[in-house]
C-alpha cells in the first residue's frame, strides 16, 4: 500500500485504539486483525500521538538511530524463529512502569468523573503502565491507596477494573469507588 499503516498484534490493544478519541479522525480501520491505514496528510499528527502513547511508530530499517550500513542483514542462525519482547518489567511480565511527570494522567493523583477515570484506566492499559489510585472501599476490597497493573475494564452501569497487584494477585475494583487516580509512579 502507499499509505502509512499501524499494525496491532495484541487483541486487547485494538479496541482501545478504536475508542481513543484523538486518533478516531486520523485512522481508517482495514479488515484484518487489525491493520490501520493512517489517512493521507495526517501521518505526522498520528506519529506524534502514538509516540506520546508509548508506541514506536518508525518503519523497520528507516528511522533507526545508528542504523547499520546493511539494513537487511540476515539474522544469526540461532535467532531464526525466536521472538523476544523488546522491553520487560521487573517481574518479566511487561514494560517497566516509569514516572510520568508532566503527562495529563501522570502528574500525581487527580479526581475525574466516571468517563475520564475509564479513559485513564484505558490509557494505562494501552501504554502498559501501572495505575495508582485512592480507593473508597467496597464489600471485598478495603479503603486505601493501591498500585496495580490494569488488565481489563468492563463497561456498564457499574464498571469494574480487573487488575494485577505487585505480588501477582488479581483484584477487581469498582470504578465508581476510585476517588483519585494517576498513571505510573506518582
Amino acid at each position: 500500500t502507499s499509505h502509512a499503516m499501524l499494525v496491532v498484534c495484541d487483541t486487547k490493544v485494538s479496541p482501545q485504539i478504536d475508542a481513543f478519541a484523538p486518533l478516531a479522525g486520523l485512522l481508517e480501520r482495514v479488515p484484518a486483525q487489525v491493520v490501520y491505514r493512517i489517512k493521507k496528510g495526517h501521518e505526522e499528527k498520528a506519529k506524534e500521538i502514538l509516540g506520546a502513547m508509548g508506541f514506536d511508530h518508525r518503519m523497520p530499517c528507516t528511522e533507526a538511530a545508528g542504523a547499520a550500513e546493511e539494513p537487511f542483514a540476515a539474522p544469526a542462525p540461532d535467532a531464526a524463529g525466536r521472538w523476544e519482547p523488546v522491553v520487560t518489567k521487573k517481574n518479566g511480565s511487561g514494560p517497566e512502569s516509569i514516572a510520568m511527570r508532566g503527562k495529563k494522567y501522570g502528574a500525581g493523583l487527580k479526581t475525574f468523573d466516571m468517563n475520564e477515570t475509564i479513559h485513564v484506566i484505558d490509557y494505562a492499559n494501552l501504554t502498559g503502565q501501572e495505575l495508582v489510585f485512592d480507593y473508597g472501599g467496597s464489600p471485598l476490597v478495603k479503603k486505601g491507596r493501591y498500585t496495580v497493573t490494569p488488565n481489563a475494564c468492563s463497561r456498564g452501569p457499574e464498571p469494574v477494573v480487573e487488575t494485577t497487584d505487585e505480588r501477582g494477585r488479581k483484584r477487581k475494583f469498582l470504578v465508581g469507588k476510585i476517588i483519585r487516580i494517576g498513571v505510573g509512579r506518582s
